[in-house]
């Protein structure tokens, strides 16, 4: 404070002090506002990342427990991985007692979707789950890389699936 105004007998602070107080402020809750924004996007990449692997854990526990829809037999579970999306599907064998090819997908079982800030960078078209033996069968070679991206300057999230169909984050 300025000591004239202490002499005069006037008590508080200048137009500058306020205005440097208001400018400190200003420029904290800038960086704050800047750092809660990237670990949102943080946050969700890894929500998702999780999600992935929940919905490829349950895919696999599907085509471990069902053989029988309708009193027609299951060939397995699979994935469609889309550009935000993943389907589950399943197929039956046909009238010939054969599996049509798991690539084009079958009937929709469940959907998911991934936050709609982020997408799929890198994805397998599909993944498929046969079983009693757990055979799984992918567009991509094993172990099939599934990266999630927010875009820009932020990080990836991964996760790679096991030719035994095991999920596992990859830890950056």
């Amino acid at each position: 404070m300025n000591s004239e105004l202490h002499k005069n007998g006037r008590d508080g602070f200048t137009l500058v002090e306020m205005l440097v107080a208001i400018s400190i402020m200003l420029v904290l809750s800038g960086v704050m506002v800047g750092y809660s924004r990237s670990s949102e996007k943080q946050v969700a990449l890894t929500t998702d990342r999780e999600r992935v692997i929940s919905v490829v854990n349950h895919v696999r526990d599907l085509s471990l427990a069902t053989t029988y829809i309708a009193g027609k037999k299951v060939c397995g579970y699979g994935i469609l991985f889309g550009q935000q999306t993943m389907q589950i599907y399943n197929t039956i064998k046909d009238a010939g007692n054969q599996c049509p090819d798991p690539s084009l997908g079958g009937t929709v079982v469940e959907s998911y979707s991934l936050d709609p800030r982020l997408s799929f960078k890198t994805k397998p078209s599909y993944l498929f789950f046969t079983s009693p033996y757990l055979n799984v069968t992918s567009s991509a070679v094993f172990p099939a890389i599934i990266t999630i991206t927010a875009g820009g300057t932020f990080s990836d999230a991964s996760l790679e699936v096991s030719g035994g169909g095991a999920p596992a984050p990859i830890i950056q």
